[in-house]
């Protein structure tokens, strides 16, 4: 009976229109929007926002260059995991290559939308008993931090610039949390943290020195007066890694973020 009443209501098409609309703006995760990729893997897209990450980085092939310079991992951290499409994409990579060995990694962001995501993510490819999400905030200091989530992948860390959004209290991770949950080696340190890989590379530093490359999204930092390129140069000595430079530059002029791909000693 109720399957029919709604068959009838929906031939309405003012209100099909208007529940559509609806689903999108409120309930979108309650669409089961899935992508399938080779490999047998699956992208769920649990919002609206996350559709320009998978767009980044499976359709624009935001990492392409990276993986030219970058042998494909077996551990790594994915810092600003957002969906989890960064680790997603290593493992398909991994499949591709005929890689056969379970993938251990670490996924950790601030945004409270991005534990739904990751755990669909996990959940639909089998990947949970290597791969764990942590929600937390890397930065200065100790204890929570604000954390602003705003539209667009542009959340961050409150105190770094005055966009509005919606403000939370998160939890900091420290070195030593991070070295407890998934101790090293590491294969790779993906570092997207819109501002705070500055703060990353500043005070854990007892994590990156044990990473064989770092892949760190550089932004340019209004809050302590950086530029990309002053923020690039910083970065380049601060970890002493060796720059792997990417062909085409990802950054640089106006532009406000590129990638770095850094090759530390334990390669």
């Amino acid at each position: 009976m109720l399957n029919r009443l709604l068959h009838l209501l929906l031939r309405w098409p003012a209100l099909r229109d208007r529940l559509a609309f609806g689903l999108i703006q409120q309930h979108y995760p309650s669409l089961q929007v899935r992508v399938p990729l080779s490999g047998g893997l699956i992208a769920p897209v649990v919002s609206e926002d996350a559709w320009l990450s998978f767009s980044e980085i499976f359709v624009q092939g935001e990492y392409d260059e990276v993986w030219r310079h970058l042998p494909l991992p077996d551990r790594w951290m994915d810092l600003g995991c957002h969906a989890g499409y960064f680790s997603l994409l290593c493992e398909q990579r991994r499949r591709s290559a005929g890689r056969t060995t379970a993938p251990e990694a670490l996924l950790v962001d601030a945004d409270a939308r991005s534990e739904l995501a990751v755990d669909r993510m996990l959940s639909a490819n089998g990947l949970g008993s290597g791969m764990k999400f942590l929600r937390r905030a890397v930065g200065a200091g100790e204890g929570s931090v604000s954390f602003t989530e705003r539209p667009f992948m542009s959340s961050g860390v409150s105190d770094l610039d005055g966009a509005p959004g919606r403000v939370h209290a998160v939890p900091m991770i420290s070195a030593a949390e991070m070295l407890e949950r998934f101790p090293p080696p590491y294969d790779l340190i993906k570092v997207d943290v819109e501002g705070s890989e500055y703060d990353f590379v500043e005070r854990y530093e007892a994590v990156w020195s044990r990473a064989r490359h770092l892949v760190v999204e550089c932004h340019e930092s209004v809050a302590i007066g950086r530029s990309w390129e002053e923020g690039a140069a910083w970065l380049l000595r601060r970890t002493g890694f060796e720059h792997l430079p990417l062909d085409p530059p990802t950054a640089g002029g106006a532009r406000r973020a590129g990638l770095l791909l850094l090759r530390g000693p334990r390669q």
